[in-house]
């Protein structure tokens, strides 16, 4: 059995390749935490990195961020979240150059995790909002 972790945006993720860290909205960890240079507040090894899509970063955690998350070794999936409307996209990696993407666009249906084994309605991830 697996063990993970899912933690919140008050931690940072190490990104070894461009000597920064990055804020995530929320991340998931398996089996154990690793933290850099015992900083508990930036982490090595994340599994899946979600980010929330607002208008002014959009276009960032799509690309440049998205590409610096790709130099990290544990990294297999990437979960981006719209504010605006009902729409999940997942990056889940294949190979090691090679992403399989899924958006979800429909508030009845449901987008699977496939790091972490998990189905999640939509319905669930934006209950509550109301959208324009």
């Amino acid at each position: 059995d697996k063990k993970y972790f899912v933690l919140g945006s008050d931690l940072k993720i190490r990104i070894e390749a461009i000597n920064q860290a990055r804020y995530p909205d929320a991340l998931v960890v398996c089996k154990e935490l690793e933290y850099y240079d015992n900083r508990k507040d930036v982490i090595l090894n994340p599994l899946l990195i979600v980010e929330v899509l607002s208008p002014g970063t959009e276009n960032y955690d799509r690309g440049t961020k998205f590409d610096e998350y790709k130099t990290i070794p544990s990294f297999i999936e990437y979960v981006l979240v719209s504010q605006k409307m009902p729409y999940v996209s997942t990056y889940f990696r294949e190979e090691e150059e090679l992403w399989r993407i899924k958006t979800t666009m429909n508030q009845k249906a449901s987008v699977y995790l496939k790091s972490i084994d998990v189905e999640l309605n939509l319905e669930d991830i934006y209950d509550g909002i109301l959208f324009e």
